[in-house]
């Protein structure tokens, strides 16, 4: 802040009560006087303006070996004391505490009539610098003359005028601490105010008056009416702290804004001190209030200059950073230097001067000589551009673009601090690779291939004609530049006028050389840059002519394919149907147009045939499927199909082909025989069954009417003898009993027999009745049996029933030779045509898998037999120690 004026008119003269020894006097930063009060002059000299003008180190010597801008900064008060007088200083402030001057005092240690009296051989200032005879501090001090004056004044003065006297020097004095109160507070812009606590009265000087926008006399002095003053967001605050410091004992230091009434903020520092009684309860606080409104707008706009200064920082899309060459850091960067080298600010300051050797390419570090002695000799404004390599936190290598200028420099003008933009240009550097890299890649193009390139204007002229492609034309059409499109290809200018309408075309052209017929195709565009026709010119006469052939070759595959008897059909490498012949659209309710281009997912979506689309698949990976006589669902019969892959000439699968053969006539007759020789087998099985039972009721009846009649003769010859030898001999009694018992059990023996060969009950009463039989012959066993029959309420055809009995008989006599188990259960449903047997046991089981268990037993393969006469089936389950289950369903004819 600049020091206070020194002016040139006539010096302010401070206001001073008359016969006050105090000379007061007023300088500014500089310490030079700039106003003093006639008290002051009279002290020094006669001459109007004398001070004016002078450094206090002139005026008094003596001060010159004080730093009195060292105590200004230290204190704002402070006092010289020599032998001849005494200077007292109050320093002021601005508003942003740099010191702007102050006022002195003066006071002589002896007085008299003359003003100052010099007690030492030297005066206090030099006497050269004094002009006048009549000046007060050049006479000579006369000691005895002083002594004698006093003596006589003390002699005819009263006490009591003495005491008036110096009451009067007091408050002539007092006056003048106040006026110089007064100025240091107008010059440092504070207010002084007191408030009584217990009265709830607060005192204002003028200045606070002024500064509150009230008059003396209209402020009544109470708390509430400053509460009001306070802006409504801060005065919580505000009696906040004012409660703290009094309870604290502690200086309330508070800022807050004032609400005037034309609606500007005034922005307010205040500062208090709080007195107590001896009881320590508060009694008054009395302090100072500092307008710092312009200081708060100018943080405010300072503040708003840095916030918009980061913002426009931070958008810029390049990293912006101030570097210090001194110290080797990194003193600003934005934050976009996260993205372009993934640390931060204080990373790389923590880096240092190793930041070079660990981010910086080892080749790009050749560099950095250069560029210093670049930065050593750049100019100020100059800007110094670099290209480098620096790797990225996560390692990858990132080309980085640098446009930096000198910010500070030295005393020497030697670069201190330099600031840049850093522009990462890696994605620039790989697009410029590449765009050089399909350049080259287009001109090899247009040098080997038969491509042409034709630029053309809006009046139809060529701006540019070049590839091997132009071969196609006679002579290659050398030298086109500048000659008309239209009139070279007149059959192509509707085209081209299409194109340089704003469209884009592709037509196929026909030229001649040499006699023989060329092909071209052409792709031209409009390019709204130069407003011009581009176009591709591709000679394709060899990919027509390959082509035509190819139609030619697949014309006559689609006629073999659709005069062949089968069903054919083909798909490429991506599953998409590409082949469907005239029997397929017989056979399958779609068309070749319907399905053609399909994809297999499409096409088993079509023709609900999902369960193909994975075999097809599979045919796709080079494995060829075979199937036989599946039925189809889109006509009542048979197919047979085989699906091949086919191969490219390096043995790579290019898609599949399928043959499906109509086999219908063929299974039917298939199944013709089958049923003859099944109608054979069962005829010739049945003869068999009847066969045996037919035997079986020969040897019962031989048995019964045979065997049975004579045992049962011998058995009554026996008894008549038996009578006859009562009487006679008891030995060949007991040997006839015995002899007539065994006799009895031949004969329940045969009659036995002869009931299992042909049971009676089942020729007569039927199965369920004979089963029921069956179940009470077997009571007698050392198993219980649980018999479970259900539907076998009418009779059966004698030849199912003798069947399902022998089934039965035969389970339940393997369950008696070979289960060994306490406990049988046997279920027999007929529902409908099928009959369902189940025999379950808690046997000792048998292993399955062993070839010597009971399996291949001769009354299994019996029942076997049965069983496949009925075209039925039959199951076994059986661990060793868990039982048996036999499960048998017999489908009745």
């Amino acid at each position: 802040m600049a020091g206070l004026p020194i002016t040139q008119a006539p010096p302010p003269v401070l206001p001073v009560s008359a016969g006050s020894a105090v000379g007061t006097g007023v300088f500014d930063k500089d310490f030079r006087i700039y106003g003093c009060n006639h008290q002051l002059r009279a002290q020094l000299s006669d001459s109007a303006g004398y001070p004016s003008g002078l450094f206090i180190t002139e005026l008094f010597t003596q001060v010159q070996e004080i730093d009195l801008y060292q105590k200004a900064h230290q204190s704002d008060y402070f006092v010289f004391q020599s032998n001849n007088f005494i200077l007292e200083f109050s320093f002021f402030y601005g508003q942003d505490q740099e010191f702007s001057g102050g006022t002195f005092t003066i006071t002589p240690m002896k007085s008299g009539a003359a003003g100052f009296l010099p007690e030492e051989a030297n005066p206090i200032i030099p006497q050269t610098d004094w002009n006048g005879e009549n000046s007060l501090l050049s006479a000579e001090f006369d000691q005895v003359a002083y002594d004698s004056t006093l003596n006589q004044l003390k002699k005819e003065v009263e006490q009591q005028k003495l005491v008036n006297a110096a009451l009067q020097v007091a408050s002539n004095q007092l006056v003048e601490y106040e006026n110089r109160l007064k100025l240091a507070l107008q010059a440092g812009q504070i207010g002084i105010w007191e408030w009584d606590i217990k009265k709830n009265n607060i005192y204002w000087d003028e200045f606070s008056h002024e500064k509150a926008e009230r008059k003396p006399g209209s402020f009544l002095g109470t708390y509430q009416e400053v509460a009001a003053l306070i802006h409504p967001e801060d005065l919580d605050r505000v009696s906040k702290e004012i409660k703290r410091a009094i309870r604290q004992h502690a200086n309330l230091v508070v800022n807050f804004r004032v609400l005037r009434e034309d609606g500007t903020v005034q922005f307010i520092n205040t500062r208090g001190l709080t007195y107590y009684d001896e009881a320590g309860h508060p009694l008054k606080m009395s302090g100072v209030s500092m307008d710092y409104t312009d200081q708060a707008n100018a943080d405010a706009k300072l503040a708003d200059t840095r916030f918009l200064l980061q913002q426009v920082a931070d958008a810029i899309p390049d990293t912006l950073y101030l570097l210090d060459l001194k110290e080797k850091r990194t003193i600003y960067a934005n934050r976009n230097i996260a993205n372009t080298l993934g640390y931060t600010p204080q990373e790389l300051n923590q880096m240092g001067v190793s930041l070079i050797d660990l981010i910086l390419h080892a080749e790009d570090q050749k560099k950095i000589a250069e560029w210093e002695e670049r930065l050593m000799r750049a100019k100020d404004y100059e800007v110094i551009a670099t290209e480098y390599r620096n790797q990225h936190k996560n390692g990858e290598w990132r080309w980085i673009h640098t446009r930096e200028r000198v910010f500070k420099r030295d005393a020497d003008g030697k670069p201190l601090q330099i600031i840049g933009i850093a522009e990462d240009i890696s994605d620039k550097k790989a697009a410029m690779h590449e765009l050089r890299s399909k350049t080259r890649l287009l001109n090899g193009i247009l040098s080997h291939l038969p491509i042409a390139v034709w630029r053309i204007d809006a009046e139809g002229y060529i701006r540019e004609a070049t590839g091997a492609g132009l071969e196609v034309y006679n002579n290659g059409l050398k030298g086109l530049k500048g000659e008309n499109y239209f009139k070279l290809f007149p059959d192509l200018s509707k085209e081209i006028n299409l194109v340089l309408s704003g469209k884009t075309r592709s037509f196929l052209s026909q030229t001649e050389k040499n006699g023989e017929q060329r092909y071209k195709q052409n792709y031209f565009y409009y390019d709204l840059e130069s407003r011009q026709a581009v176009g591709f010119c591709l000679d394709i006469t060899e990919l027509k002519r390959t082509q035509e052939q190819l139609k030619a070759q697949a014309d006559f595959t689609l006629n073999l394919i659709d005069n062949s008897i089968d069903g054919i059909f083909a798909f490429d490498q991506q599953g998409r149907v590409n082949a469907w012949n005239r029997v397929m659209e017989e056979k399958y309710p779609l068309q070749r147009a319907q399905i053609v281009g399909k994809s297999l997912e499409e096409a088993a979506a079509l023709l609900d045939l999902f369960a193909e689309v994975e075999t097809y698949r599979q045919v796709l990976k080079g494995k060829v499927i075979r199937y036989q006589n599946r039925p189809s669902k889109f006509w009542n019969g048979y197919l047979d199909a085989i699906v091949l892959p086919m191969f490219d000439e390096e043995q790579q699968v290019t898609g599949g082909i399928a043959f499906l053969h109509d086999v219908t006539e063929r299974v039917r007759l298939e199944q013709e025989r089958t049923r003859l020789k099944l109608r054979r087998q069962k005829e010739i099985l049945n003869a068999i069954l009847e066969t045996q039972e037919e035997e079986r009721r020969r040897i019962a009846e031989s048995l019964h009417n045979g065997v049975g009649q004579i045992l049962y003769a011998t058995k009554l010859s026996l008894e008549v003898l038996q009578s006859q030898l009562e009487k006679k001999d008891g030995e060949i009694k007991n040997q006839s009993n015995q002899i007539s018992a065994l006799l009895e059990e031949a004969i329940k023996e045969t009659r036995a027999v002869s009931v299992e060969l042909v049971p009676g009950i089942l020729r007569d009463f039927g199965l369920q009745r004979a089963l029921l039989e069956l179940k009470q012959k077997l009571s007698h066993t050392r198993f219980d049996l649980y018999f479970y029959l259900e539907g076998l309420e009418k009779p059966l055809k004698k030849e199912y029933e003798t069947a399902i009995y022998r089934i039965i008989q035969e389970l339940l006599n393997n369950v008696i030779k070979h289960a060994a188990a306490t406990e049988v259960h046997l279920h027999v449903t007929k529902s409908g045509r099928k009959v369902m047997i189940t025999v379950e046991d808690n046997g000792r089981g048998f292993n399955q898998n062993d070839p010597q268990n009971l399996l291949n037993g001769i009354g299994l393969s019996s029942i076997r037999n049965r069983v496949k006469l009925f075209n039925g089936t039959m199951n076994i389950n059986s661990q060793p120690g868990k039982g048996t289950i036999v499960e048998i369903d017999l489908k009745l004819i």
